[in-house]
């Protein structure tokens, strides 16, 4: 654990951080004129770097990548700036943006690759992404091999499909109709799921938590088939007539899930229980792709579909640069390359750039326009405490990276790409300050105790002659004094909706919306004060601790289920 935990502190990262820019002027008026007249410079630029990269060389690019893997940064930008025979400032920046899709899109190949090898392997989670466009049994595999969040292998997995459609025969398309099957084979269909699950699980010592839920709602599905069977019927046909339309905006995971909430909704009258949303939406997936399995599976469609090419890396993956539009073409940010003459200029390297920004807390760029003809315009850009606090730690600048701006404010945002060891991010600050506060009698103890209470000067509760930090104190006073205004804004609240209900005038319907937006301001700001009592109570934990020397913490383990009980645990 020791060593891990120095690896990681050890480790070389990359944070990205947001400034603005003060442009020279005498006058304010100045200063604003000059700040849109440079993002429309900015603009200009970076619509030139868009016209460079077309279809046609970010193929090339693709195949150029391809032969020579390790390619990354300015080393690869320069031998494709080689290959296609340009080497203009706005080029280079370009061709660096091609570099990194170009190995995106190969890292996304390998992945692509190793979930069709999951689609081949388990046909019915295949037959599921065919008629859905998503599969979470797979999206859940896909996860824990490839070690990522799990949004993003949904994401991946779902535009891996949207992709797809075009490619695939017409009665296989998200938008085409599904097959039509009578109520018979559907109840069937629904017995032979139940009798496989049942089965399967028969097998197993014992069953989880979620498993035992499975069970119990595909037996309530069983023990009603004939039911479901005409519901099932019915939404396939719904499905069948809402295609003809051929609405770009159907899709039938969305339309599922609400024929899903119309089931637990009838569910809840049948047992007179209280149902989570959307909790049988996997039972009922399941019974429908059982019912679907065999009509897609006589050719076995996904086996033909990949061994005959269409099911492919090249299919699934959409590709890049390939809008046709200038409007729709995104514009791409001019990173400014270090070592190089760009038309903003900077004073100097990256070094000299993070020895500046240390020494004076900041520096100046010149903005020229493409063509020269005026005068360049100066902008200072100058650095927040904390990040000169990281330049400090050692951390360096290594990127700048210019963007316009289409909102009326047209300000241009600038992008710092810091490098350094994990450590050199980290703020002291915070521990420095909670040192301060936290007075101890004893220095060293065998054992610390920790009751966690409900939010107030009780709130942590040690064994130890411990108070309460002045920022924790200061954020539960600021806490308990939105709830008292909370309380006032809900009576004020229920005030107006008698008035309005009891007279014409707009006036209690003006003062009810108003309330309405304090309401929902208040409630952003308690959430927010709450979040940062929730780190406080941790950087003060593990500082008493520190302070302690204390092997071990003793925390309460509670487990009460207060749900539907008005707040009195069960």
């Amino acid at each position: 654990m020791k060593d891990q935990l120095q690896a990681k502190l050890e480790r070389k990262v990359k944070r990205t951080y947001t400034i603005g820019a003060r442009f020279e002027g005498t006058t304010r008026v100045k200063r604003r004129q000059n700040e849109l007249r440079a993002n429309d410079i900015i603009r200009e630029l970076q619509q030139t770097i868009g016209d460079i990269i077309t279809p046609k060389k970010m193929d090339e690019a693709l195949k150029f990548v391809r032969q020579k893997r390790k390619m990354s940064g300015t080393q690869g930008a320069a031998k494709l700036a080689t290959h296609f025979k340009d080497r203009s400032n706005l080029g280079q920046v370009a061709y660096v943006n091609m570099l990194a899709t170009a190995n995106g899109t190969l890292d996304r190949e390998q992945k692509i690759q190793q979930f069709c090898k999951f689609l081949q392997e388990d046909k019915s989670a295949a037959v599921e992404w065919l008629v859905f466009g998503r599969t979470p049994y797979l999206e859940w595999k896909l996860q824990h091999w490839l070690k990522v969040a799990y949004d993003y292998s949904r994401n991946l997995i779902h535009s891996a499909r949207r992709t797809l459609d075009p490619h695939l025969p017409k009665e296989h398309q998200l938008l085409s109709s599904l097959p039509e099957m009578s109520r018979k084979k559907i109840i069937m269909a629904i017995e032979q799921f139940f009798h496989s699950i049942k089965g399967t699980f028969a097998k197993e010592e014992k069953l989880s938590t979620r498993q035992k839920s499975f069970l119990q709602k595909l037996t309530t599905i069983h023990h009603h088939r004939q039911l479901i069977a005409e519901a099932l019927h019915r939404w396939l046909s719904g499905w069948n007539n809402l295609t003809t339309d051929s609405s770009p905006h159907l899709s039938r995971w969305r339309q599922f899930k609400q024929f899903t909430r119309g089931v637990e909704e009838w569910v809840e009258i049948i047992t007179e229980k209280k149902i989570k949303k959307y909790s049988y939406l996997s039972v009922l997936r399941g019974c429908l792709v059982s019912a679907l399995f065999p009509l897609y599976q006589e050719g076995e469609t996904v086996k033909e579909l990949i061994e005959d090419g269409t099911i492919c890396a090249e299919h699934l993956i959409a590709k890049a640069f390939r809008e046709k539009s200038n409007k729709r073409r995104p514009l791409i940010p001019l990173s400014l390359l270090m070592g190089s003459k760009y038309v903003v200029g900077r004073p100097g390297s990256s070094t000299v750039m993070t020895e500046l920004a240390l020494k004076d807390g900041g520096f100046t760029i010149t903005i020229w326009p493409p063509r020269r003809k005026k005068a360049g315009l100066v902008a200072q850009l100058r650095f927040h405490r904390r990040i000169r606090e990281m330049f400090a730690n050692g951390a360096k600048l290594t990127l700048l990276i210019l963007r316009s701006t289409s909102e009326p404010s047209g300000k241009i945002l600038i992008d710092l790409v810091l490098e350094g060891q994990y450590w050199m991010f980290l703020s002291k600050r915070r521990f420095k300050n909670l040192s301060l506060d936290i007075r101890l009698s004893t220095k060293s103890v065998k054992g610390i105790g920790l009751d966690i209470n409900r939010i107030s000067s009780d709130m942590l509760a040690f064994s130890e002659d411990v108070a309460l930090s002045t920022d924790v104190y200061a954020a539960i006073c600021h806490y308990l004094h939105l709830e008292n205004v909370l309380i006032q804004l809900h009576r004020g609240l229920s005030a107006c909706t008698n008035l309005c209900g009891n007279t014409s005038s707009s006036l209690p319907q003006v003062k009810y919306e108003k309330l309405k937006q304090e309401l929902a301001l208040v409630y952003a700001r308690r959430s927010r004060i709450l979040k940062e009592l929730h780190r406080l109570s941790c950087s003060m934990t593990t500082q008493v601790l520190l302070q302690t020397k204390s092997p071990i913490l003793c925390v309460e383990d509670l487990q009460l289920v207060a749900r539907g009980t008005r707040g009195w645990p069960s």
